[in-house]
């Protein structure tokens, strides 16, 4: 049995290729510019081309020059045409970019590319894998062990990869602790928790700046998780994620 949950116009593969097709449709700029311009340059050059080749011809009576130079411009004006090639050339980069996997929103985004010096990647899952692991521990007024299972324990039902990584740092499971009696996680900065009578705080440092901790911002490479405990800093766990194999020539 097979049951059909989704249209196929709901489908990705299905909006990826309206995408492009409307970007293929779409007028850049640039290209508007070049059809305007090119609306006026054959009547113009054929203009020019008979004033060139027939009343400076018998103003200046070298007729069979000024006549030749006239019928040039008036082949010029007739070829101008091939300056829309410009316009297929947006088109054939939109097909071409979306066979290697990159989808343009409309032509002016060629045209923005062509001047890009810096682009800024989203990192976890996409850049790396996504999967840390514990490479340093620098606690305050605690055993380096005390602070990471703290922190584990503060993460012991998140399934972030951060969460999962200082669990593992611990060897302690997935589990709902009797002794909990808050579990707020606010996504983008850390968590919140309550437990065996403390107040506890796992997260980056906008989570402790949101809450008045003063700490030292640590210049350790890498992605460092701070812990607070009763409204005092009691340190930071540095992790490292893994670059993902082929991300490099994916940027490239």
């Amino acid at each position: 049995y097979v049951r059909v949950t989704n249209e196929f116009d709901d489908s990705t593969v299905s909006r990826l290729v309206k995408r492009v097709k409307t970007a293929a449709d779409s007028e850049p700029s640039r290209s508007a510019l070049i059809e305007t311009i090119l609306s006026y340059l054959p009547a113009a050059l054929a203009v020019l081309g008979i004033v060139i080749g027939l009343i400076v011809s018998l103003v200046t009576g070298a007729w069979r020059t000024w006549l030749y130079r006239g019928l040039i411009l008036i082949a010029i004006g007739g070829c101008g045409d091939a300056l829309l090639s410009a316009r297929t050339a947006y088109v054939t980069g939109i097909y071409d970019a979306f066979r290697e996997g990159v989808s343009f929103l409309n032509d002016d985004v060629i045209d923005r590319f062509a001047t890009t010096d810096m682009m800024i990647f989203s990192k976890t899952g996409s850049i790396t894998e996504g999967k840390y692991s514990v490479v340093a521990v620098y606690p305050v007024d605690y055993e380096e062990k005390d602070l990471l299972t703290i922190a584990a324990l503060a993460e012991c039902q998140s399934m972030h990869p951060i969460a999962v990584a200082l669990r593992e740092a611990c060897g302690i499971e997935i589990h709902h602790r009797s002794d909990i009696t808050l579990l707020e996680e606010t996504p983008g900065r850390g968590i919140h928790a309550l437990f065996g009578g403390r107040n506890v705080y796992v997260g980056n440092s906008s989570l402790l700046l949101d809450h008045n901790i003063i700490f030292d911002v640590p210049s350790h490479k890498g992605t460092v998780i701070h812990v607070a405990v009763d409204n005092k800093y009691a340190g930071c766990i540095v992790l490292n994620d893994r670059i993902r194999e082929g991300a490099y020539d994916a940027m490239e």
